[in-house]
């Protein structure tokens, strides 16, 4: 049994670590307005074909549509939209790093949001070790005046800090409700959200002059990267503890940086390493049982 969530877990992170790459592809011939829309559409429109397939119910008790609209905004249109912005600027690799400081916010916010949450002296360590390397990879850029990078890299850690608010959002707003309900009305709310603002700012001309190699990626991203991951995810969530899923913060930037390298020929620094080493320890750090 826990041999199979294992394996649901690396999945996972295959599922969601070539997305820095697909996205990468996708942002060299169209806006990061259009990725984001045509991913988020994508994957809305699968899950609820899956949903009528399995002839379930598409009730959402109780809970008001404002919230899943929200989280949809939250945990999909704005984190999306900041990643393909933030893309333009860095690698594919860097930026799957960056998605590793998700848990940092997440602690953070819930410290904040909930009097009761202790952060004790494990994840007082482990959250510093995570900022400091970032302060790794931000430094050389600014050195050298290389803004572009400087930005990029504040646009992806802006879209960890709002996975993190939107986990915390989520885990308080959204909970009791049958599996895929929560995503696919999420998608669907921030489909609503970005489709008149990509029709309106995104250039949606240029999308003729595309290849394929454009929707190739965007198709790869809302069936792998959307769909496909969060049906994973929360078979996951039935079968294990939901801090079993923070492991994937582990997998993830070390697959989106084997994707860049051998694909997109991307180089890695030392400053890049340095703060990866950095990160991932401090995850380790933060995820230890005791608290002092």
């Amino acid at each position: 049994m826990k041999i199979k969530n294992y394996l649901l877990l690396l999945l996972l992170a295959c599922l969601w670590g070539p997305s820095f790459m697909f996205i990468k592809i996708a942002v060299q011939q169209a806006s990061p307005l259009a990725i984001s829309t045509f991913r988020i559409v994508i994957g809305a429109t699968i899950l609820f074909i899956i949903l009528a397939i399995k002839k379930a119910s598409l009730r959402k008790g109780t809970i008001p549509w404002y919230y899943f609209a929200i989280s949809g905004f939250l945990n999909m249109a704005l984190p999306y939209s900041l990643i393909s912005w933030g893309e333009q600027y860095i690698d594919s690799a860097l930026a799957g790093i960056l998605n590793g400081l998700t848990p940092f916010f997440t602690l953070f916010i819930t410290f904040f949001w909930n009097k009761e949450e202790k952060l004790g002296v494990y994840k007082i360590i482990g959250t510093l070790m995570g900022f400091g390397g970032l302060c790794f990879l931000l430094v050389p850029y600014i050195n050298t005046g290389n803004l572009g990078s400087v930005l990029g890299i504040f646009l992806v850690s802006l879209a960890a800090a709002s996975y993190g608010l939107a986990a915390v959002f989520i885990k308080k707003k959204l909970t009791g409700l049958r599996p895929l309900i929560a995503p696919a009305y999420q998608l669907l709310y921030a489909s609503f959200m970005l489709l008149p603002v990509f029709l309106t700012f995104g250039n949606p001309s240029s999308l003729p002059q595309v290849d394929s190699a454009f929707w190739l990626a965007i198709a790869s991203l809302g069936f792998f990267g959307t769909a496909m991951a969060y049906i994973v995810y929360f078979k996951i969530i039935e079968r294990a503890e939901a801090s079993f899923l923070t492991l994937v913060t582990y997998l993830m930037p070390v697959i989106s940086v084997i994707l860049g390298i051998v694909f997109l020929n991307e180089r890695i620094y030392w400053n890049v390493y340095a703060g990866a080493a950095l990160i991932v320890l401090g995850l380790f750090i933060t995820n230890q049982k005791r608290v002092a």
